[in-house]
């Protein structure tokens, strides 16, 4: 089973999260990684996924990642 993570899990990545359960018989839903504390509780509360501190960690055990973030950090965070 394809293993996947987020990061990024505002606005736009609370609907990548919703959609992604929705089809979660496809794959298993490791995590998040999101440096608000505000936006991972929601999420956390809303979804009950797994929040992560580290990326590498979330890279880690996962198959692939689904980058959410700003525009800005892709780069930075596909390259880790």
């Amino acid at each position: 089973m394809l293993k996947i993570g987020i990061f990024g899990v505002g606005h736009l990545g609370a609907v990548h999260v919703q959609l992604l359960q929705e089809l979660s018989s496809d794959y298993e839903f490791v995590g998040f990684v999101d440096p608000s504390d505000a936006n991972a509780h929601r999420i956390q509360q809303q979804f009950g996924i797994k929040r992560f501190f580290e990326v590498n960690e979330l890279i880690d055990l996962c198959d692939c990642i689904d980058i959410v973030a700003p525009t800005s950090q892709h780069f930075d965070l596909a390259s880790t």
